[in-house]
This record gives structure tokens, C-alpha cells and sequence, in this order.
């Protein structure tokens, strides 16, 4: 999303949404062995719909967030800025979670 702030070319727009689009594969695949991992999977379903369902929230809180506040500023830089903030706290949650599950597997 950070490069997106730079983007002013089609062919790096496809670029970047490509880039965007691998990374995200690479997560959705993984979410289900990580709840099996973390939780089990006795009631695997169960929370994974729950947390997959938080995302679906965020997915369709996000866009409308983003509208608004380009609304208010006339440009979506505070947007992104915003969306920047939320992958980097994601990014350090990732990495405690990281920790999380190779402390398990080594105990």
C-alpha cells in the first residue's frame, strides 16, 4: 500500500497491485493452519469464522473510511497514511504471534 503513494503510471499501478495480490495469497492460505496451530482444531470453524469474519468487517468498514477521509481532505494521502499505521501495527502483531507459535512447537 506504501507504494501506492508514489504511483503515477498505469504500468506501476499493475505493478504494485500485483505485488499487493501475491502477498495476500501468501496470508489467506496460511490462516487456516495458523488457528489449527494456535486453538486446535476441535472447534477450528468456529473461530476461524470469527476471525475470518472480523476481517470481512474490515474489508468493508475499510473502503467507506477511506472515502470519508478523502471527503474531508480532498486526497487520499491521510487514507493511506492510515492504512500504513494499521499494516505496521499488523506487521509487529505478526511477528508476537510468530514468537507465540514457535515458543509452543519448541516446548
Amino acid at each position: 500500500m506504501f507504494l501506492l503513494l508514489f504511483v503515477k503510471e498505469t504500468a506501476l499501478f499493475y505493478l504494485t497491485a500485483l505485488i499487493v495480490g501475491i502477498g495476500y495469497a501468501g496470508v489467506a492460505s496460511q490462516r487456516p493452519s495458523i488457528v489449527a496451530i494456535m486453538f486446535g482444531v476441535k472447534s477450528h470453524g468456529l473461530i476461524f469464522g470469527a476471525i475470518d469474519n472480523s476481517f470481512m468487517i474490515g474489508a468493508a468498514v475499510g473502503p467507506i473510511l477511506a472515502g470519508y477521509l478523502f471527503d474531508a481532505t480532498g486526497n487520499y494521502l491521510l487514507a493511506f497514511q492510515v492504512s500504513i499505521a494499521i499494516a505496521v501495527i499488523g506487521l509487529i502483531l505478526s511477528i508476537i504471534l510468530n514468537q507465540t507459535i514457535t515458543k509452543r512447537y519448541r516446548s
